[in-house]
């Protein structure tokens, strides 16, 4: 297995992947985005193209003989509902293919992630994470990760 940076080059087979990870999200999560998957992952690619071109983030790759097994997006700030300040970078993705989680690559593109930001001079780093996602949860406590704060949703009507 090997990890990479990814390119602009990247992208396609990287929003194949996003593809997977918000329908299978999308299957088990309480709330339903009213924005089609379509229509979401052509917001990312736009996302994926201007962060890596201007440096504000990076992806890294997991792969596996040339086939793209998973990926971390990483940003070198953090949405202003958490910090003002540059201190903190964010994990906005983190996916993995069924058949090749519990293998310790989560542990190792988080590590990726983590080094970048580091590099680039970052303090912190943060993540967002879903109630329902319990082995995701598990993983970050074990990587040193905490919680900070609680969001809240309801639906209205």
């Amino acid at each position: 297995m090997k990890i990479k940076k990814a390119t602009i080059k990247d992208i396609s087979k990287v929003l194949e992947l996003s593809k997977e990870f918000m329908q299978e999200h999308s299957k088990i999560s309480r709330y339903k985005s009213p924005t089609s998957i379509e229509l979401r992952v052509k917001e990312k690619k736009k996302i994926f193209e201007g962060d890596i071109k201007s440096g504000k983030g990076a992806i890294f790759l997991a792969k596996l003989n040339k086939k793209l097994i998973g990926y971390v997006f990483v940003l070198g700030f953090i949405p202003k509902k958490v910090s003002n300040t540059k201190d903190f970078g964010y994990i906005s993705d983190l996916y993995i293919l069924k058949e090749f989680r519990k293998k310790g690559l989560a542990k190792e593109l988080i590590s990726r992630a983590e080094k970048w930001l580091k590099k680039s001079g970052y303090k912190e780093i943060s993540l967002d994470v879903n109630n329902f996602n319990m082995k995701a949860k598990r993983l970050y406590n074990k990587l040193g990760y905490f919680k900070e704060s609680y969001c809240l949703r309801k639906k209205l009507k």
